[in-house]
């Protein structure tokens, strides 16, 4: 059905891993920020332990590193997520969600709907999905999905 679109096994094997994606979003929203407790900016990196988090090296604080992004709170692997974005956003076609959940090899259908519904709405919403969006596409470009 969808014979020139790049399978997902390929398409993983490009984008990296789900902490590639991690450093790209740390790296585009929150290196450039101020800590949200004690407001300093250049205070924090990346938590060594808790991989999806960020801690303040002034007064110790932590905060996910995917909040106020459509992935916060996400269960689902972020190259998945990437994927539903390449699908959704940059393929020129309508894709279905029954062809997403196969290919993702996720059973829930609410939950690729789910996904596909969030990545539909971010276009109107928060600037920094949009920055991770711009981000996505410099990478799908480089490896030429788009």
């Amino acid at each position: 059905m969808y014979d020139d679109i790049v399978d997902y096994d390929d398409f993983s094997e490009r984008v990296g891993s789900e902490n590639d994606i991690l450093d790209l979003i740390y790296d585009e929203i929150w290196k450039k920020t101020y800590c949200p407790k004690c407001k300093r900016f250049n205070t924090h990196s990346r938590s060594k332990y808790a991989l999806k988090n960020i801690l303040c090296h002034h007064c110790s604080t932590q905060w996910s590193a995917l909040q106020e992004t459509i992935f916060f709170k996400t269960r689902i692997d972020l190259v998945k997520w990437c994927y539903v974005i390449y699908a959704i956003s940059f393929y020129p076609r309508k894709v279905s969600v029954k062809w997403l959940m196969t290919e993702l090899k996720i059973n829930s259908y609410n939950t690729v709907w789910h996904m596909a519904n969030k990545v539909k709405a971010v276009a109107n919403h928060s600037p920094k999905d949009k920055c991770i969006f711009r981000e996505f596409e410099n990478i799908f470009r480089r490896h030429r999905f788009i």
